[in-house]
């Protein structure tokens, strides 16, 4: 799946990474917290779309 969205979503999460590093893995850190809402926003329509999927493939 490579899609525009998963690619901003890859390029974020590597955005974060670093972010956490510089931040002294101090989660609570304003700017890791903002990336980190803003990657859920992105990846939420991604998980739901997957889980409902998954469900009707169950039943």
């Amino acid at each position: 799946m490579n899609t525009p969205n998963m690619l901003i979503i890859n390029k974020l999460k590597k955005e974060l990474n670093v972010l956490v590093v510089q931040n002294n893995y101090n989660l609570l850190a304003p700017d890791v917290l903002q990336l980190s809402r803003l990657l859920d926003e992105l990846m939420l329509p991604l998980f739901e779309d997957q889980l409902a999927s998954t469900f009707f493939e169950f039943c």
